[in-house]
Order: structure tokens, then C-alpha cells, then sequence
């Protein structure tokens, strides 16, 4: 009687063992997965950005010494 109650608590230990490694497991993963997701979205916005400022230089720059512009701007206006 005595080794099935001792059986049948380390099963139950067991159990509860599995449980808190599937529940570390599925934590690990979403902490994982939430980390990468952020990852990849600030280098999305990171690119954007530097997309957007390269774009704004350029056409600053090709603006500023571009005299055709600033003469078909006058004409057109």
C-alpha cells in the first residue's frame, strides 16, 4: 500500500514537473517570439526612416543646385 502511495505521488510530481516545464516552454517561446517581432519592426522603422531622410536630402540637394528647377517652378507658377 505504501509503494502504491509513494507511486502515485511521484506520479502526480511528475505531472506537476511537466506541467511547469510546458509552461516555461510556452513562456520561453512567447517572450522569444514577442522579442523577435520587435526586432523586426524596428528595423523596419529604422529603414523607413533613413529611407525617407536619404529621399529628402536628395531632393533638397537636387533642388538647391538645380536652376532649371527653380525656373520651371517660376513658370509653372
Amino acid at each position: 500500500m505504501i509503494v502504491l502511495l509513494s507511486m502515485y505521488y511521484h506520479q502526480k510530481c511528475l505531472y506537476h514537473l511537466t506541467f511547469i516545464t510546458v509552461v516555461v516552454k510556452v513562456v520561453v517561446v512567447v517572450v522569444v517570439v514577442v522579442v523577435v517581432v520587435v526586432v523586426v519592426v524596428v528595423v523596419v522603422v529604422v529603414a523607413v526612416a533613413v529611407a525617407v531622410a536619404v529621399v529628402v536630402v536628395v531632393v533638397f540637394f537636387c533642388h538647391k543646385s538645380n536652376p532649371l528647377f527653380h525656373r520651371n517652378i517660376k513658370s509653372d507658377l
